[in-house]
């Protein structure tokens, strides 16, 4: 707009017989352009409705939607900003005409500067705030219309722009039911139904709280949902209490007796609050950008009580890597909780330079914590932060908080401890929180426990992408567009652990008990899979009755076992073992073998059939080199595998020899069987064929 408003009266400004007048014209022309956007601003909502229900999710449609959105932002901002390119060049151009000489070209562009600069301070710091954005357009477009009356003062246009000005004082409203609707995600707006709790304009972005104040409430930044809470006790938790609680309790029982703790992001303040509950900590600096987000989630009291009320809280209003790069204080745990990478300047908070710049901050041995969204992204693009913090700290374990979001603990120098301290999360309170998170015992963080340095080096290996930096920003470029194709990360928190366990064989991470107790609960499915699992166990060594939603393959093991009839039948084991193996303790898996082993249908037993035991013998005691070995007999004899059986095998015999420090078997086993596969390589198989590299 200013470059072709610059160009249009370039080339007339010369035949202007009035050039003082001229501008006074563009001037409330400026205004009241300005005064129209509040008018077609409601509209774009309904346009960027339609453009996200009407176009595909393809390449092709996120070019149209970036085609679409760019169109709109250019009705709205390009009249007014048309306009503002005409007058340097109008008023440069009076002065020279006065006589004024070149240094009025100076004086121009130097009171165009600081004006600028002003005018954005004023409004960032005291126009929003005050005014709101409604309050601070009308402001500015009255400004514009004032000059321009005084320029050439004329009866008529003075009254256009006083009525023009008091009709959108009080005609004219922002619908905050629109705005609080982020309909740029799913093309949808928010039902009127919802109320509308709380609604401010900040500083860097709009901040709404939606939902029933007797049930959950939403806090929203432009309209993205940034945490929903349920404020009730009674009620059941949301996914992202969840996320918030254990945010909190991980890092700090993955570390040595933390005593200062920073948080990057306000958020509902659950996090900072679970963290204070915490009664060894003495102080939690939380950083947040935006005031307006924590007056936001004050409604959410008393459940984040502790972040406004506890005397070692201290909420600092600034930019996370302002607030590093300016102070000297090191802390024992820093946990980063921004939103979305594709939310405008949070990608920044994923990169190399900032992962530096707070490792600076972090005390040898301390502890950095990372919340990474894993929906509407993709896996290079999380690769491509993982290598970033992988550049920065010495090791990592990632863990699951639901089915879409994951935690990732980093250690700046040294090792992370294999298990969470147990005494940090059986305080009273933090065991209170954990509870309400559907967490009770050491088993139910280990079930969470998604992968390691060790476990993943292969995947980071098998993606051809940069780590994620200022320099090259990977993540920024790539993250709006994985938002509109509603893309999905989230196998990364399974790949390691089923349907092999992957994860306790090449990391060599123990387990907490013998016996396998583990809590099911809601939004996340490594629970309900290892429930099963436990169904299964109780089936074969106490006799109660398979689960409910058992196949008939399934079934037909239990029934082979009870009635001694036919063969064994090796599929419905199969799958059966996929679901025991990855869940359950190796004493409990021996103790299933022999229970089949030992059975008068044991008699039967062929030697494939026992070929077979021994192969899901040795995945279960996590033994690699047995795996290997039973793995490649079977894939020498069993010539009529299906592709999916062929696939786990191959994997199962890959893995064990990997976790053996034979690579090169695990590559040679690849070469000879792997056109026995059909479709695409999983994330498992991506992550071992890397590792068997040399």
């Amino acid at each position: 707009g200013l470059a072709l408003g610059g160009l249009f009266i370039q080339r007339r400004i010369d035949r202007l017989p009035l050039p003082v007048r001229a501008l006074a014209w563009l001037q409330i022309a400026m205004g009241l352009f300005a005064l129209a956007t509040l008018l077609a601003y409601g509209h774009t909502f309904d346009g960027m409705a339609w453009l996200m229900r009407t176009l595909p999710r393809t390449d092709r449609g996120y070019a149209l939607f970036n085609l679409g959105s760019g169109a709109m932002a250019m009705a709205i901002m390009l009249p007014a900003t048309f306009c503002a390119g005409t007058t340097l060049p109008l008023i440069t151009f009076i002065l020279l005409r006065r006589g004024c000489g070149e240094p009025s070209i100076g004086a121009v562009y130097a009171a165009n500067t600081v004006g600028a600069i002003a005018a954005v301070f004023a409004a960032v710091h005291l126009g929003l705030p005050l005014l709101g954005l409604k309050g601070l357009l009308i402001s500015g477009a009255a400004l514009d219309l004032l000059l321009g009356i005084l320029l050439w003062p004329r009866l008529l246009p003075a009254l256009a722009s006083v009525a023009a000005v008091a009709l959108c004082v009080f005609f004219v409203h922002l619908d905050a039911h629109k705005m609080a609707s982020g309909v740029y995600r799913h093309g949808r707006m928010l039902d009127r139904r919802e109320q509308l709790v709380f609604h401010a304009d900040g500083k860097t972005a709009s901040v709404d709280v939606t939902g029933d104040p007797r049930d959950q409430l939403v806090i929203k930044t432009n309209g993205k949902t940034d945490a929903t809470m349920t404020v009730t006790k009674e009620n059941l938790f949301s996914a992202d209490e969840a996320t918030m609680i254990l945010l909190a309790a991980l890092p700090m029982s993955l570390s040595a007796q933390p005593r200062n703790v920073a948080v990057i992001g306000f958020g509902a303040g659950l996090t900072t609050h679970t963290l204070l509950a915490n009664p060894a900590l003495s102080r939690v600096d939380t950083v947040e950008i935006e005031p307006a987000m924590v007056r936001g989630a004050q409604v959410f009291r008393p459940f984040n009580e502790r972040a406004f009320s506890d005397p070692r809280s201290r909420i600092v209003y600034d930019d996370a890597k302002t607030f590093f790069a300016t102070q000297p204080d090191r802390y024992d745990l820093v946990i980063s909780e921004p939103s979305n990478p594709w939310v405008s300047g949070v990608a920044g908070l994923f990169s190399d330079e900032f992962y530096e710049l707070v490792r600076r901050h972090v005390a040898p041995g301390g502890v950095f914590a990372q919340w990474i969204q894993l929906y509407e992204i993709e896996p290079e693009l999380v690769v491509s932060v993982l290598k970033a913090l992988e550049a920065n700290f010495s090791d990592y374990a990632v863990y699951a908080s639901n089915d879409t979001d994951m935690i990732v603990v980093a250690r700046n120098g040294g090792a992370l401890p294999p298990l969470p301290d147990p005494e940090v999360l059986a305080t009273p309170a933090m065991a209170a929180h954990l509870a309400r998170a559907g967490v009770y015992n050491l088993q139910d963080i280990e079930i969470r426990h998604a992968g390691t340095r060790a476990s993943w080096q292969g995947l980071l290996r098998s993606f051809d992408v940069p780590m994620n930096s200022d320099y090259r920003p990977v993540l920024d470029q790539g993250a709006v567009r994985a938002r509109f194709l509603f893309s999905s990360a989230v196998g990364l928190l399974y790949f390691a652990r089923t349907p092999l366990p992957m994860l306790e064989m090449i990391s060599r991470t123990p387990r907490p008990g013998t016996h396998t107790s583990v809590n099911d609960t809601p939004y996340f499915t490594g629970g309900s899979r290892a429930a099963t699992a436990m169904a299964w166990r109780d089936v074969f060594l106490v006799g109660a009755l398979p689960p409910a939603r058992a196949s008939e393959a399934e079934r037909g093991v239990i029934a082979w076992i009870r009635q001694c009839s036919g063969a064994l039948p090796l599929q419905g084991l199969l799958d059966l073992a996929q679901q025991m193996i990855p869940e359950l303790s190796p004493g409990e898996l021996d103790a299933i073998w022999r229970e089949i082993e030992t059975t008068p249908c044991a008699a039967r037993f062929t030697p494939r059939d026992r070929a077979w035991l021994a192969f899901l013998r040795a995945c279960g005691e996590r033994d690699g080199k047995a795996t290997y070995a039973s793995a490649r007999v079977l894939l020498e004899s069993e010539t009529a595998l299906r592709p999916a059986s062929a696939r786990y095998v191959l994997a199962a015999g890959m893995l064990g020899a990997i976790a053996s420090a034979d690579p090169a078997s695990a590559r040679a086993l690849w070469e000879a069987h792997k056109t026995r596969l059909a479709g695409p390589d999983d994330l498992l198989l991506r992550a071992l064929l890397a590792s068997s590299q040399p």
